[in-house]
């Protein structure tokens, strides 16, 4: 299994990629969770802010938070980076795709 990994640029311009290469279970549901309250959320602000604080939470590294990934991470790339990890661990492969159901 690949490990998921996040390249972030420190105050000095420096950049460190950070490796998880165990994700339990449980953060698969998290994710699931998150994605089902989107609605719940008031402000994008909000909506942006659990989901980088859900990325953080997918690595052991305690330099991972969600500010390190606010201030480290390009803002053309941000949302992106974010949401493919998101989508990783999820299973998805494709941004756009669908949690698959199960048949009826």
């Amino acid at each position: 299994m690949k490990p998921l990994k996040i390249t972030l640029r420190d105050k000095n311009g420096e950049t460190q990629t950070y490796t998880q290469n165990f994700v339990p279970l449980q953060k698969t549901l998290d994710a699931a969770d998150l994605n089902d309250r989107a609605s719940d959320y008031n402000t994008e602000v909000e909506w942006i802010t659990a989901k980088l604080e859900y990325v953080a939470s997918l690595f052991d590294a305690k330099e991972v938070t969600a500010k390190a990934i606010l201030q480290g991470v390009d803002a053309r790339e941000g949302l992106t980076v974010v949401d493919s990890l998101i989508n990783e661990v999820m299973g998805l492969t494709d941004p756009n795709s669908e949690t698959p159901k199960a048949e009826e």
